[in-house]
């Protein structure tokens, strides 16, 4: 049994982008970094870092997530396996939007390579 764990990370939406708000993670696959703003005496900005790892980090489409992430456990239950995909983060970061996604593509491969 193997686990993977995986980030998909939204982008801003453009009326974020729009109002100046700051992206304040950075995804270098397999690394996220958290820039968490922090006090500091005086006029300066301090930033601290925070680094975690992952097996895979996205930044792209929820179809690339579902070809280089889901695919192979969707040909995984085919065979009399399980396979589990869980969606975990705070509110409006895209879990239903990815999730209804990848449910999609699911459905339509398990369809296309169902044996007769």
């Amino acid at each position: 049994m193997a686990l993977s764990v995986s980030v998909r990370k939204r982008p801003l939406f453009e009326n974020e982008e729009y109002f100046g708000f700051v992206d304040t993670i950075s995804c270098p696959s397999p690394h996220v970094t958290l820039h968490v703003p922090t006090m500091a005496r005086g006029p300066r900005k301090a930033v601290t870092n925070r680094t975690y790892r992952f097996d895979n980090v996205f930044k792209s489409t929820t179809h690339d997530l579902y070809r280089y992430q889901v695919r192979s456990a969707v040909s995984k239950v085919l065979v009399r396996g399980t396979a589990t995909c869980i969606a975990y983060g705070s509110s409006g970061s895209g879990k239903t939007f990815t999730m209804r996604g990848l449910t999609q593509m699911a459905g339509k491969e398990l369809y296309k390579l169902k044996p007769d």
